[in-house]
């Protein structure tokens, strides 16, 4: 079964030589949603996403004059080689990124599997409709994930995941397939190494979807089947930050495109009706505690370690952060700081030399520790930039906007109550879509 997956994974790149843009897009979109954990171990960077966009570049080589033409027309150019000189930094600053293989690794993984990706869909989607072969690949994609959700919550075991990683020891962040079978609060994985990204993704997808839905590219029956399959990953990631960051997702993305007066009322009664369940729900005290214990800034003591996700361990993870760039407060500790030095990289929280750190569960808490304050407003930049084109341009087309401002507003919260994990790819993806279409819109708007 292994090496199915590592010749499907392998034909899904030399696809990426044959087809038109707009199905080389929605071939990123089943991968970030179904091959998450695909690896191919017999080339280097065999990880789903690096290899489909090594890929995704090589086949755009002999346009790719063109392609940067386009994207200094519509003044992306210029952000993408800031990112490309915020990762020169990163290197030159970073002990573990000296050889050539390692800067190698450094430009893959921050660059063309990371803020690179905004540039794919940005040349190849210019309207909604292009967006059609990328929801047929979703929709496909989401109804693997999800009988692979369903057979993981009913059998507690993760079969995926232990398939994708067999031979393979699991380290921090490699949540492998038999991991939560014993675990006192169980968290759907389906096909992901992490179950924080499985519910991520879901977000993602039931805003792409009801973007879709509002623009006529799916059928309602669509609509609704997708809507379940992204709801069931939301809730049974087990990530109350998953559920919040859909909220917020959803409620930006409804007050944007709607009239305010038109959905109030339909919202009040939705809330009343959740607060009327409430005594309905078995166990649910024990769900909204989990809610009320992100809010208590008291720390929780085990030995030497300080646990519970809350803002009392934020703060101690802030001030851990502050103490090791004490003396390196402009360019950090360099890239893999955290994971190589401390040793949060060999078997988590158990190896981890600063126990107040705990997973560093913040983007820029990482950033700070890592990259210093350069790198912490080289991210500022490229991330309030994206906001500010959107607000900029959100009259031109409302419900491209809303999807646009709402998937920013739930990476940036997602990254910093949990850590970036693999959130970046799909938002970038996404992102740059929106962003083409809303300045296509804008000239027309213009001429």
């Amino acid at each position: 079964m292994l090496i199915f997956i590592q010749l499907f994974v392998l034909f899904l790149g030399i696809l990426m030589f044959k087809l038109k843009l707009e199905y080389k897009i929605a071939i990123f979109f089943f991968s970030v949603i179904c091959l998450d954990a695909a690896i191919i171990r017999f080339i280097p960077f065999g990880g789903a996403k690096f290899f489909l966009s090594m890929c995704f570049i090589g086949s755009e080589l002999p346009r790719i004059k063109r392609r940067i033409k386009l994207l200094k027309m519509k003044k992306v150019f210029p952000l993408v080689l800031m990112m490309i000189l915020a990762t020169f930094v990163l290197a030159v600053n970073s002990a573990h990124y000296q050889s050539f293989v390692q800067i190698l690794r450094l430009i893959i993984v921050e660059l063309l599997a990371k803020y690179f990706v905004i540039c794919y869909a940005f040349i190849a989607i210019s309207s909604p409709r292009q967006f059609k072969p990328s929801f047929r690949a979703a929709y496909v994609a989401l109804l693997i994930l999800t009988v692979f959700g369903i057979i993981n919550l009913i059998t507690k075991y993760a079969i995926w995941i232990d398939i994708n990683y067999q031979g393979i020891e699991g380290g921090t962040l490699g949540d492998l397939g038999r991991k939560f079978v014993e675990a006192d609060r169980f968290r759907v994985q389906a096909m992901f190494q992490n179950p924080f990204n499985y519910g991520y993704i879901c977000i993602l997808m039931s805003l792409f979807f009801l973007y879709g839905y509002l623009n006529k590219i799916i059928l309602k029956k669509q609509f609704y089947i997708a809507q379940f399959c992204c709801l069931f990953g939301i809730v049974l990631c087990g990530c109350r930050t998953v559920v919040l960051c859909y909220i917020v997702g959803l409620l930006l993305f409804v007050y944007n495109a709607f009239s305010l007066k038109k959905w109030l009322g339909k919202a009040l009664v939705v809330v009343i009706v959740i607060f009327l369940s409430f005594p309905f729900i078995p166990n649910i005290d024990k769900y909204t505690s989990l809610f009320v214990k992100a809010f208590d800034t008291s720390t929780i003591a085990y030995g030497n370690e300080v646990g519970g996700s809350s803002i009392g361990m934020r703060i101690v993870q802030f001030t851990a952060v502050l103490y090791h760039i004490k003396d390196h407060l402009l360019f950090g500790r360099g890239k893999d700081f955290f994971s190589i030095d401390l040793g949060f990289g060999e078997e988590g929280i158990k190896t981890l030399i600063d126990k107040d750190l705990l997973g560093l569960e913040s983007v820029l808490m990482n950033l700070l520790l890592e990259r210093g304050i350069v790198g912490v407003l080289f991210w500022c930049v490229f991330y309030g930039t994206l906001l500010f084109w959107a607000f900029k341009l959100r009259r031109y087309d409302k419900y491209t906007y809303s999807l646009c401002f709402s998937l920013l507003i739930v990476y940036l919260a997602f990254s910093n109550m949990t850590g970036e994990l693999n959130s970046v790819f799909p938002t970038l993806l996404l992102i740059g879509g929106c962003l083409r279409i809303l300045k296509e819109k804008s000239m027309t708007y213009e001429v």
